[in-house]
């Protein structure tokens, strides 16, 4: 019990992590400029050995490089795990699981607990929607289409303007943009640490960086959340669980969202409290312990999230302040 309560515990830490994404520091490149055209070439040469196909011995980019994106759909979402989409452990994961699907009447076709616990602490599936603070802007861009393989992008205020006025012309957006690799303060082991997935986002601060076309392909992101489970005992205290949607499309969001609810209350008999959220612009879960907004502002109700884990002193290893 002790070890479920211990993994529950770092997954809610790698949540309360997010906001340091507004702590990164601009950095002076040292390898040159990369020019990629998709972000799995991005992120074969970002993870090296722990890429899943026909991985390097080595990473090829590292922090400081300067890189170029062609051709990138830019989204407001972005990935909650980046990287780990790519990891050979989250594609033999996702490959491994991918028959084991069940169907109810009220969930439709959809995997267990155990198997969606998996898929999103170690398969990669998760998306996130913060505010803008600081200045600063946190989006997703890829080239397939899917947010969860996205590459986190952090843009400056005027660069987000420039974005926005272009976007109205369509809702959707792709562009050529020029960044530099750059590392996200942490203070302890994370899950991704521990399988050698770098924390890094590309930081964009200049409108001259970026070159903007319309787009016509469509977005995948997944709605998702951490619960607890207080009647639940052993490994089916704590799971996560996700669904997919459509990021342009309110109702598909709601959709999402809901199903989730659903799911919470069809495998904890009702009892289920959702303890994340996966959107600060627009709050999903209205009984989430810890809302998204409360992470990014710093402003955590430690008290009650230490009473769902026996304990665990959140506040000393996750406040940043």
């Amino acid at each position: 019990m002790k070890e479920i309560v211990f993994a529950a515990a770092s997954w809610i830490k790698e949540y309360l992590e997010i906001k340091n994404y507004l702590l990164v520091k601009y950095k002076q490149f040292s390898q040159g400029e990369k020019v990629y055209d998709s972000e799995e070439k991005c992120w074969r040469d970002l993870l090296g050995p722990t890429f899943y196909k026909k991985p390097y011995r080595n990473p090829k980019t590292l922090i400081g490089d300067i890189v170029v994106l062609k051709n990138f759909q830019l989204s407001p979402w972005f990935p909650h795990n980046p990287g780990l989409y790519w990891t050979h452990d989250g594609y033999r994961l996702r490959q491994s699981i991918a028959k084991q699907l069940k169907y109810t009447e009220n969930l439709g076709f959809h995997y267990n607990p155990p198997e969606k616990r998996l898929l999103v602490a170690q398969g990669g599936f998760g998306s996130l929607r913060t505010r803008t603070r600081n200045r600063l802007s946190i989006y997703g861009a890829t080239t397939s289409g899917n947010i969860n393989a996205a590459i986190p992008i952090l843009i400056s205020s005027n660069v987000k303007s420039n974005l926005l006025r272009f976007s109205k012309k369509s809702s959707l957006i792709e562009v050529d943009l020029r960044g530099v690799v750059t590392p996200i303060p942490f203070t302890y082991l994370t899950y991704f640490h521990r399988r050698h997935v770098p924390r890094i986002c590309v930081l964009v601060n200049s409108i001259l960086n970026v070159k903007k076309y319309i787009s016509d392909f469509s977005l995948t992101a997944s709605a998702w959340t951490i619960y607890h489970n207080p009647k639940g005992k052993y490994e089916k205290r704590y799971g996560y669980t996700y669904a997919n949607f459509n990021p342009i499309d309110e109702s598909s969001i709601v959709e999402a969202t809901s199903w989730i609810e659903n799911y919470i209350s069809d495998y904890t008999k009702g009892g289920g409290i959702p303890i994340t959220d996966y959107d600060e612009l627009t709050p999903r879960f209205n009984t989430a312990v810890v809302p998204l907004e409360q992470v990014m502002q710093g402003n955590v109700d430690y008290d009650t999230l230490n009473s769902l884990f026996g304990g665990t002193h959140f506040r000393q290893q996750c406040d940043y302040r």
